[in-house]
């Protein structure tokens, strides 16, 4: 458990502003957050253990920067009721009974996600490399039921480093089976003088962009489901706020005081009193300083969504946390990180999430995600320094995106200089227009489907860029300026006009075109120079002349039908000389894992006698090995497949013991040895007519008088068994991310096609984990594939061993022995859902109900229909009492005789 508990940790860097965070799989846990200080120092400002295992050892567990979920905050009582069925969940809280006093409380509530919730599993973790910082992704797999709630769910987290920023970025994301109440956030502690510090969060200067809260009953954190303004209250934190002038003054049952209350910031804060306007975007909820680093701390999240379409989105909700429950004095104190302690309000949390116990309070909007919806949140911490002696970047001016960016250029736009003029292009192919703090115009590109590499040439004014048509397209500024600005107005600008008495603008014309052919995947401007060989200098301009494509044929090559068959004959010849077949003989080889004994009624035959045509193939080396043993009266053959199985002849008796270290590869050598046994003694003991009346010796036959070899053929089975099994559970995991991905996929084209789309949130990135598994899940099925068909083909191999040893120890008639390999077939055909076993199992049924049937009763019963099987428990006892009836003495077909059953030359016909 320690080493999946300490699980390899994420380290994020940001080499040009020195901040870094360490991520422990183990919870999704911010270990580590460095930041620099007012002096350029770095400073660890989260609050952590030093190892993976300290976490799991604090008790009552503070979830010192774990992932919260499923669902974060308090379900009192630890139930709720989704669709008619109430679900129990995990009981891991205390809270006050009405009526007793405080100090008893009675565990009876649940308390973020239960005792097993994300915070105390082992997330699947790996950094990401981008372009503008580094990520680490971690997955979750909460399974049906898991603390009591409802559906499958796959959870992602998402901790994003910017290069140049103190910026880290968490984004989660979930998706459900069924419906399920989703509300995940983080429960990382803060402390900006740094988590070593002897000070605690008191001294720190608080502002909270909050006009609303939800009172909780006495004596408890329980919403009571009002909605109550903050003025006049000590939740007003709306201005700067020193936190020492009005944490004493919090009610509540925590002594000493402090907070753990959950805040409200409607959308558009401070004008807004909308409580259920969307939020697209992360908004400002908290900004917070100390004064001993001088490190400041902005806030900003957004409403948890399920996504966009028929869904309304709810206002900011998050729980402030000072800390009240870490140890006070007289308390067991929490040894950390460095082997510091840390104290009663020793940290701050800002907690973002869903409306506490909404599962409970129909007053608070739902967070039950469904199936097909993706629940997703985000939260930004933007980290600062005042009062540094170093340079500080300040912002000059911002905008704020309608549509997702793809790409970006500057320049003197229509040739004005002195004013700074940008161009972002985004992904549903809109260019947006900036001349610094103002936004200018917007222009949607005709015939754009996906985005291409934007440029813009100063000399001609032109953008550049490319389409969906494969074509490379320059529009003037001036064109673009003048044209319609909305989509739907160049739409009826290309269907012949807009309707009457609308204000028509100007079409988008390209001022040129090329046709290119194929992706473009960068486009630069300006003079381009090549040196041919023979001297000559060209020097093209971009655009100016178009190149004159003309389609050229090449000769047709006429085939040399006759070369290609005398290289077809010269390669056949390489084969034979270096002695390819299926079968090679080589030198003896004594080692086996694998034997297997048979006996004739006749005298040892020399193995040289019965192999001449295959000693002649033979590589000259190996021949004048085999050579050198003839006495030993011993032979080895080669597979192509890299199996060797070895023949040794008794001296004193007619016995032929088959090695090899594959179980499956004997079976082609005892056939082909028992057909060349039988051909041998026929030739030899072929008599002139007039000696045909003297006395005749017995047919050739064969025996096996050791036990069949039942377990190494199961094994081969639950080999074959366990492979199919494994294909199934791929196939399975496959299609559920087949159909993640095609949520994902629509819900990004929605937000492309729409004007007032919202961010990403990271569904880039989550489209691109889902991506990869699919790729991981499709190369594990092709190997799987592969796995498969070699144990069906090994399968059949062993299926045939058996076949044989079981005819020549019951001296099975050919037709016993056809019944029997129909019924227990060598061939393993695979099918979707029914295979080689399940087929197998219903003709071994059969023959334990009709020919070898025990009774009347065992005749009459009636065989169950084809299905698809559990294990192969079943089919092995079947083939066993077939066998172990077959050795009793009862026979497959009425009336056969066992004493023709041994025969070489039949058992070659098979």
């Amino acid at each position: 458990m320690s080493c999946i508990v300490n699980a390899a940790r994420v380290l994020l860097t940001q080499s040009s502003k020195g901040m870094s965070v360490v991520v422990l799989p183990l919870g999704a846990i911010i270990q580590r957050l460095i930041v620099p200080d007012k002096d350029g120092n770095g400073v660890d400002v989260a609050l952590g253990m030093d190892t993976a295992t300290e976490y799991l050892t604090l008790d009552p567990n503070p979830y010192l920067g774990a992932v919260i979920g499923r669902v974060s905050n308090r379900i009192p009582g630890a139930n709720f009721t989704l669709d008619g069925v109430t679900y129990s969940t995990s009981v891991n809280d205390r809270i006050p009974v009405p009526g007793l006093n405080s100090t008893t409380p009675t565990l009876n509530d649940t308390i973020h996600g239960g005792a097993g919730g994300f915070t105390s599993r082992v997330w699947d973790a790996r950094k990401v490399e981008l372009i503008d910082g580094e990520a680490a992704v971690l997955h979750l797999l909460s399974p049906d039921g898991d603390q009591g709630f409802p559906g499958t769910v796959h959870a992602w987290v998402i901790y994003k480093l910017w290069n140049d920023t103190n910026r880290l970025q968490t984004t989660w994301l979930a998706t459900t089976d069924r419906p399920t109440p989703i509300s995940m956030t983080t429960h990382a502690y803060f402390n900006l003088n740094g988590h070593n510090s002897s000070t605690n969060i008191t001294d720190h200067t608080v502002q909270l962009h909050s006009s609303y809260y939800t009172p909780v009953f006495n004596n408890t954190i329980v919403p009571t489901g009002e909605i109550a303004p903050v003025a006049g209250t000590p939740f007003d934190l709306r201005q700067p706020t020193l936190l020492s002038t009005v944490i004493e003054k919090v009610p509540g049952p925590d002594v000493p005081p402090g907070y753990d209350i959950n805040m409200i910031t409607p959308l558009g804060y401070p004008n807004a009193t909308n409580l259920t306007q969307p939020s697209p975007r992360p908004v400002l909820v908290a900004n917070i300083s100390a004064p001993l680093t001088g490190i400041t701390m902005g806030i900003l999240t957004n409403a948890p969504g399920k996504d966009n379409i028929n869904i309304t989105r709810r206002q900011i909700c998050f729980q402030w946390y000072s800390g009240n429950h870490l140890p006070g004095p007289g308390e067991p104190q929490i040894t950390v990180k460095g082997g510091v302690q840390y104290t009663r309000r020793g940290g701050f949390a800002v907690e973002p999430q869903g409306w506490p116990n909404a599962v409970q309070n129909p007053n608070f909007p739902s967070v039950i995600v469904n199936p097909g919806q993706i629940y997703e949140q985000q939260l930004v911490w933007e980290f600062g320094a005042v009062g540094s002696s170093y340079l500080q970047h300040s912002k000059i001016y911002e905008h704020y995106l309608e549509h997702t960016a793809a790409n970006m250029a500057t320049g003197p736009f229509g040739g004005i200089a002195g004013v700074e003029h940008i161009v972002v292009q985004s992904y549903d192919g809109q260019l947006t227009f900036f001349e610094q703090e103002a936004m200018a115009f917007s222009r949607f590109l005709p015939s754009f489907l996906l985005p291409g590499p934007l440029a813009y040439a100063a000399a001609s004014d032109n953008f550049i860029t490319s389409t969906a048509g494969l074509e490379l397209v320059a529009y003037k500024y001036s064109n673009l300026a003048a044209a319609s600005g909305s989509k739907e107005q160049q739409q009826q600008q290309q269907q012949g006009g807009p309707p009457a008495g609308a204000v028509s603008g100007k079409r988008i014309q390209a001022d040129w075109t090329v046709v290119l052919g194929e992706a473009a995947l960068d486009i630069r401007t300006g003079r381009i120079t090549a040196n041919t060989r023979a001297g000559k200098l060209s020097v093209l301009y971009l655009g100016s002349e178009p190149p004159k494509q003309s389609v050229s044929f090449a000769e047709s090559k006429q085939l040399d039908y006759a070369a290609m068959e005398a290289e077809r004959k010269a390669l056949l010849t390489q084969i034979k000389a270096a002695g390819g077949g299926v079968l090679q003989v080589i030198p003896p080889v004594k080692s086996a894992e694998y034997k297997v004994t048979v006996a004739t009624n006749r005298d040892a035959a020399q193995l040289v006698a019965l192999f001449g045509d295959m000693l002649v193939q033979a590589h000259p080396a190996h021949a004048e090995a085999l050579s050198r043993s003839q006495a030993a009266n011993v032979m080895s053959f080669h597979f192509g497949g890299g199996q060797e199985v070895t023949i040794l002849v008794s001296k004193n008796a007619g016995r032929y013991r088959l090695q090899a270290d594959s179980f499956a590869a004997m079976w082609l050598v005892l056939q082909e040895l028992s057909r060349r046994l039988a051909g041998h003694f026929a030739a030899a003991e072929a008599k002139p007519a007039a000696a045909q009346q003297q006395q005749q010796p017995p047919p050739f036959s064969i025996t096996f008088e050791e036990s069949l070899p039942l377990q190494d053929v199961f094994e081969l089975v639950d080999r074959h068994f366990a492979l199919r099994a494994a294909l199934a559970a791929a196939n399975e995991a496959l299609e559920q991310r087949e159909v993640q991905f095609r949520s994902v996929q629509k819900r990004l084209l929605v937000r492309y096609k729409d004007r007032n789309a919202a961010p990403l949130n990271q569904l880039d990135v989550l489209m691109e984990e889902t991506y990869d598994q699919i790729l991981d899940l499709a190369t594990q099925m092709e190997q799987l594939q592969a796995e498969l068909l070699a144990a069906g083909q090994a399968l059949g191999a062993g299926v045939q061993l058996l076949l044989l040893l079981t005819r020549f120890r019951f001296k099975l008639a050919a037709e016993e022995f056809e019944l029997l390999r129909c019924a227990l077939s060598p061939v393993v055909l695979e099918g979707p859902e029914v295979s080689w076993e399940e087929t197998t199992e219903a003709a071994m049924t059969h023959l334990l109900r009709s020919a070898l049937a025990r009774s009347a009763k065992d005749a009459a019963a009636a065989v169950p229909p084809l299905a698809p099987a559990a294990d192969t428990a079943r089919l092995k006892k079947h083939i066993s009492l077939v066998l172990e009836r077959l050795s009793k003495g009862m026979r497959l077909v009425a009336g056969s005789s066992s004493n023709n059953g041994g025969s070489a030359a039949a058992v070659a016909a098979h």
